[in-house]
């Protein structure tokens, strides 16, 4: 059998798109706790790490993009919070089809925010 070692640099940079996933689990338990703000900003750093080395249109971004149009949601920035729902849309639709079962719940999602935004036009159109 050969082995191959490599430095640890190298197996942390292997590693590196997976640390987003657990910060992505903290983010959300500490929103379940009421502290949206550091939610936000686990959140945050996840979608960065996830967008550096998956590029900005991967569906390993959803969980991130879906956990923030939450905190925004609870912000009440329902601007920023459409932003991202209709970023998940994309990806989801592109990734995995447009009748894949989450593709519907994010447009529920987005349909509301139209809502609280007064586009009732677009809420009823999606």
């Amino acid at each position: 059998m050969i082995f191959h070692s490599i430095s640890f640099h190298d197996y942390m940079n292997i590693l590196k798109p997976y640390i987003a996933d657990p910060e992505v689990s903290l983010g959300n338990a500490y929103g379940d706790l009421g502290n949206v703000d550091h939610q936000k900003e686990l959140l945050e750093k996840a979608l960065n790490i996830q967008e550096t080395h998956f590029g900005p249109d991967h569906w390993e971004l959803l969980s991130s993009l879906t956990g923030l149009s939450m905190v925004y949601d609870r912000l009440r920035d329902f601007h920023r919070k459409k932003e991202l729902l209709e970023k998940s849309v994309s990806i989801m639709e592109r990734s995995f089809g447009s009748e894949h079962y989450n593709v519907g719940v994010i447009l529920a999602a987005l349909a509301q925010t139209c809502g609280d935004l007064g586009d009732f036009k677009r809420k009823k159109v999606g």
